[in-house]
């Protein structure tokens, strides 16, 4: 029922979303048209989803002297992450940001991002994301009706739990773990011994605090700002894989803005995104020091921890390569190039 409900409103709103273009049109065109567009994303407004958001907000109402206007729609008001997406490619939204983890599901080729133990830390994702093969990635989403504006660097996932600290592979196995509904991301943690349940963000905190899972895996930030310290006491820094969001327009607003604003929305968002990135990067070190203080226990995996957990993910990882298509295949390659 939920879902009819839901994909009733992506109708209504389609109707009405034409209607105001038509009266968009009407209007005198040139620099005297306004546009105003829908942003959406899932998390609260403490996150940095929500806080990034406001930035571009702000920065491209300023930038366009009010030919843009940007209404926010937080904490899953227009649905959840895969739900945006598939507004995206309607047209129903204009704007979201939502995890690459969940854009796998509509472009393949975005898993070259979440393979499991790849990234060596921050400059190596930040270095990344600058690469001229992003560009060819983002060429692929285009052909799905999304066109990606850049990433939100949100550091790495960890692991976080109300049973017991991870400091070895053997401290995770059996643990009732939630992560994104992603194959790739089942098959890591089914490949280390997890009891592993694929679940919307939306569920989570309500699912541990009736113990239906124990753990889940989240950067930090996500972490301490959705304050899941009050439903798990364990954080451990198994660095797994680094959490990339994206800042995704639909190809019905970009081809509906005339070129002058389809520059400023990429020119702004670029410089947003960066600049938010950088912010998740200083927070962290605080953000651990806030959530110890809350009686969350916070430790380092070892070095020869991690290196068994990337044997032991390793036939996966071959599986995947032997079966994804030549360019992701490739885009893997230019991750692990870049230095």
């Amino acid at each position: 029922m939920k879902k009819y409900l839901f994909f009733a409103f992506i109708i209504l709103t389609l109707v009405c979303g034409v209607f105001f273009t038509a009266c968009q049109r009407q209007q005198a065109g040139g620099a005297g048209q306004v546009f105003t567009l829908r942003l959406a994303h899932v998390a609260q407004e403490a996150e940095v989803f929500h806080v990034m958001a406001l930035r571009f907000k702000e920065q491209i109402e300023q930038r366009s002297n009010g030919r843009i206007i940007v209404n926010i729609f937080p904490a899953g008001q227009l649905g959840n992450e895969r739900e945006i997406i598939e507004s995206l490619q309607l047209g129903v939204i204009d704007l979201g940001v939502v995890s690459t983890a969940n854009v796998v599901n509509f472009v393949p080729a975005f898993a070259a991002l979440d393979l499991p133990w790849v990234f060596r830390g921050w400059d190596h994702a930040l270095a990344v994301a600058e690469q001229p093969f992003i560009q060819e990635l983002f060429s692929l989403a285009n052909e799905r009706d999304l066109a990606p504006l850049g990433f939100l660097h949100r550091g790495f996932r960890n692991v976080c739990n109300s049973v017991r600290p991870i400091y070895t592979p053997a401290d995770i196995r059996g643990l009732r773990l939630r992560v994104v509904e992603s194959p790739l991301f089942v098959a890591t943690f089914a490949a280390v011994g997890a009891n592993v349940t694929a679940m919307a963000w939306g569920e989570v905190f309500t699912a541990m605090q009736q113990g239906a899972i124990d753990a889940a895996e989240m950067p930090l930030s996500q972490f301490y700002n959705e304050r899941m310290f009050e439903v798990q006491n364990f954080y451990s820094l198994t660095e797994h894989i680094f959490a990339f969001s994206a800042l995704i327009a639909s190809n019905t607003l970009m081809n509906r803005l005339p070129p002058d604003l389809q520059a400023l929305v990429r020119e702004t968002a670029a410089e947003v995104l960066r600049y938010s990135s950088l912010q998740v990067r200083a927070d962290e070190a605080e953000q651990i020091r806030r959530i110890e203080a809350r009686g969350v226990r916070v430790n380092t995996v070892p070095d020869a921890a991690k290196t068994e957990f990337r044997r032991m993910v390793q036939g996966f990882y071959d599986t995947f390569l032997a079966t994804a298509d030549p360019a992701t295949v490739r885009f893997v390659s230019f991750i692990e190039a870049t230095n």
